[in-house]
């Protein structure tokens, strides 16, 4: 008896796979006092080293609200350009 081995993992066939991979670049700019920069990454902030800030997701501000001062200010992390804010603009 001849035994069939299929090595493909269970899930989309490739044909059902976008070519490209969808990435939401938006994130939230932090104030961050030098001092508080341990405090901010064990929270989960981001340092962005080519931008030079300190940032959160959109849907975890909630939890960096010690470090953002006034309305969340979005922007994107590649460029560093502003972004409207989402819920406001979509």
């Amino acid at each position: 008896m001849t035994k069939t081995v299929n090595d493909r993992a269970e899930g989309p066939s490739p044909s059902e796979i976008p070519n490209h991979l969808e990435f939401d670049r938006t994130m939230v700019r932090l104030a961050v006092p030098f001092e508080e920069k341990g405090d901010a990454k064990l929270a989960g902030a981001h340092w962005v080293g080519h931008l030079k800030t300190w940032c959160c997701r959109p849907d975890k501000v909630e939890n960096f609200r010690p470090w953002i001062d006034g309305e969340p200010r979005h922007f994107n992390m590649l460029t560093g350009a502003d972004v409207p804010h989402p819920e406001i603009h979509q």
